[in-house]
């Protein structure tokens, strides 16, 4: 009895040594034994990143990723605003699919209705990788740098444009550049130039109609000077 004992004790010993020696293999080389489990990670570490976005709490400055580009240096995507930049505002202004209730959606910007926020951010990983930068379409060439470019959405190479902080190198915006939305562009931009041409031709007219009073001011004192001098001269004789 006692042998069986023994027997059954010297088993479980072994067993807890083989198991001791394949913890210690498997920590030891966790890249290798798992790496499919880690490459499946890495490829769906976005997928929940809009919905993480659609939560108010998330701070805005959260950063979800970071381009690389050799000849353009970083493009950082945060979290952001509806409103001004980053992800929660590609999505409230250029998806139908996110932020339903925003009311400044452009149709000519829009992604199809089956893109998701995940499409949104490889999409940008592949687009940086091959954009030019255009000054054309720089609605604030002070602040920001435009980057045309195709990205792989879906399969499917899409025409899109990229908007980054000149000074932060933060998103600002990614949307989808074909021809309408171009030439819309273009005209805004147009009428915005006109706009501003004609702001300053006002504001010229202003500045001589307001100077006005004083050259005829200068005008007076000039012939009040010319008179007296003419009759000084006239004493004189």
């Amino acid at each position: 009895m006692n042998d069986v004992v023994k027997t059954k004790k010297r088993g479980k010993g072994k067993f807890f040594l083989y198991f001791l020696f394949f913890v210690i293999i498997l920590g030891a080389h966790p890249a290798y034994v798992y790496q499919d489990e880690i490459k499946c990670f890495a490829e769906n570490i976005f997928k929940e990143q809009a919905k993480r976005v659609l939560n108010a709490n998330i701070p805005d400055k959260e950063v979800i990723k970071t381009f690389e580009n050799d000849a353009h240096g970083k493009a950082v995507l945060v979290v952001g605003n509806e409103d001004k930049y980053g992800l929660r505002h590609i999505l409230a202004k250029h998806t139908k699919k996110y932020f339903v209730n925003f009311e400044d959606k452009k149709e000519v910007t829009l992604f199809d209705d089956d893109v998701t926020g995940t499409d949104i951010i490889y999409g940008i990983k592949d687009f940086y990788k091959n954009c030019i930068d255009v000054d054309k379409y720089n609605e604030n060439p002070d602040e920001n740098i435009v980057y045309v470019g195709l990205a792989k959405i879906k399969g499917t190479q899409v025409k899109c444009l990229l908007v980054v902080n000149k000074d932060n190198k933060q998103i600002v915006n990614f949307y989808p550049f074909n021809k309408k939305a171009e030439q819309e562009f273009l005209e805004a931009k147009e009428l915005t130039e006109n706009q501003q041409q004609e702001q300053v031709s006002q504001q010229d007219t202003l500045d001589f109609e307001q100077n006005e009073p004083e050259q005829d001011v200068l005008e007076e004192e000039n012939k009040d000077n010319e008179n007296v001098e003419e009759e000084e001269v006239e004493e004189e004789e």
